[in-house]
């Protein structure tokens, strides 16, 4: 005798399987205005300042969106370039001499990503993101 699954089993277990599915976010587009002007800064900043090391400094951009599953919470997480659009166009706006003499080259040697840190929202920037800048000003 053959047993056959309930048509209701089938559907609770289908309806399962989408409720736990993969609704993931994810954007790795460096081809953002902040992340080309980072990489004009950077290389800039290569040909005005000493000892300069450029590959100490990202200049990429990340996404990630997980939704909750049916254990886990929801969560945001963004990279951004170390040198946001403001301090790259400051830093392509000025000299080599003004960049050296004003400390630009130390500051933005040390400059990291700025990242984010988000909770349930699937909306970038998330509502309830923590956000944080990894480094002091590096052109003002």
């Amino acid at each position: 005798m053959r047993h056959r699954a309930s048509p209701y089993f089938v559907g609770a277990f289908v309806a399962l399987l989408f409720a736990c599915g993969d609704g993931s976010k994810h954007d790795y587009d460096n081809f953002r205005e902040d992340v080309v002007f980072c990489e004009d800064a950077v290389a800039y900043l290569t040909t005005c300042c000493p000892d300069f090391q450029p590959h100490a400094v990202a200049c990429q951009y990340h996404y990630d969106y997980t939704p909750g599953g049916c254990d886990t919470a929801a969560t945001t997480d963004a990279e951004n370039p170390a040198l946001d659009l403001e301090e790259s166009r400051c830093i392509l706006g000025r000299s080599c001499d003004a960049l050296r003499a004003g400390g630009v080259c130390a500051r933005a040697q040390k400059a990291t990503p700025y990242s984010e840190h988000g909770g349930p929202s699937d909306s970038y920037p998330s509502s309830s993101s923590s956000s944080h800048s990894t480094h002091a000003p590096v052109c003002s």
